[in-house]
């Protein structure tokens, strides 16, 4: 175990670093920038960036910089997880809301954002003057630029319920984001709100507090417990969570229809684009079949075929 940690450890402070360099290169390049998740989640919830373990790096640049950026990553030890034709990369912003990069010497994944999340949970940046306003946290004597707590709180739980709460632990980040913090809960609402995620937001604490027995704000409470259909449809998610982790098994969760997430989404325009997501290709779904763009459209059909494929798997 002790051998373990150190590993952890080691790799977390390496990934750290290339984070910071990430940071400093294209700051020096006039992109704004932000980092998310990773190293930031693990400093301000945990306290300490080797606390908690993370896979790859995320960071998030406005719309308009994303070519610019991936450019100048490439330039600089960084390669497309997926080669795509010019006419792909330009479907795929209006699609997805990241691509992925590798670095060619370490191997480190690279995320790069330029909207925190799409489709059905799109969050528009913009509205949130998120390069505006950043939250700054030191790591390693180096000031990172990141969200705000609040707004990070909000991300996870949209960012959990996109997924379906696959990993655990994300339910884990925002409760520790919660209990090692003090948060403003009335911006909290209120993002909520502006984003038309509450009730995805208080789901979110619904299960936090069931799992890790959470105190909350006790108006945060009574919305949650006097709402019966956000009970009952956060009621069958901890019954898949409570039921996988006894059975000590894990899931991936496919693209697929879910009533629970079509119903925790707040308005008939989400719920539209829900569906529509189906048939919007992804970045897979290129690298799986190569068809010329006079032909792209057959990507639209492709898409769903490629996600039922999967669920019977």
């Amino acid at each position: 175990m002790k051998s373990l940690n150190l590993s952890i450890t080691k790799e977390n402070m390496l990934m750290t670093i290339e984070l910071i360099n990430v940071i400093k290169l294209l700051k020096k390049n006039n992109i704004n920038v932000l980092a998310f998740k990773g190293p930031t989640l693990a400093q301000i919830a945990y306290g300490n960036i080797s606390l908690r373990q993370y896979s790859d790096l995320d960071i998030l640049v406005n719309a308009q910089d994303i070519s610019k950026a991936i450019t100048i990553l490439e330039k600089n030890n960084y390669r497309l997880e997926y080669q795509l034709e010019e006419y792909q990369k330009e479907k795929l912003k209006r699609s997805v809301h990241d691509i992925a990069l590798y670095n060619k010497k370490n191997n480190i994944r690279l995320e790069c954002h330029w909207t925190l999340t799409s489709g059905e949970f799109y969050i528009n940046i913009q509205n949130l003057n998120l390069f505006n306003h950043p939250n700054y946290i030191i790591i390693n004597n180096y000031k990172l630029p990141t969200l705000s707590n609040e707004t990070l709180l909000v991300y996870l739980c949209i960012h959990g319920y996109k997924h379906m709460w696959e990993r655990i632990e994300w339910l884990v980040d925002i409760n520790k984001l919660y209990t090692n913090k003090n948060l403003n809960w009335k911006r909290i609402i209120q993002l909520s709100e502006q984003l038309k995620a509450k009730r995805i937001l208080l789901s979110s604490l619904y299960l936090c507090d069931k799992l890790f027995n959470t105190e909350l704000p006790k108006n945060i409470k009574e919305q949650i417990y006097s709402n019966y259909i956000l009970n009952k449809l956060s009621n069958r998610i901890l019954n898949k969570i409570t039921k996988l982790y006894n059975q000590n098994r894990s899931y991936s969760h496919s693209k697929h229809l879910s009533i629970i997430q079509f119903y925790m989404l707040e308005n008939m325009k989400s719920r539209f684009l829900y569906i529509i997501t189906f048939f919007k290709p992804t970045e897979e779904d290129y690298k799986i079949f190569m068809i010329p763009k006079h032909l792209s459209f057959l990507y639209y059909f492709i898409r769903p075929i490629n996600i039922f494929m999967k669920k019977i798997k």
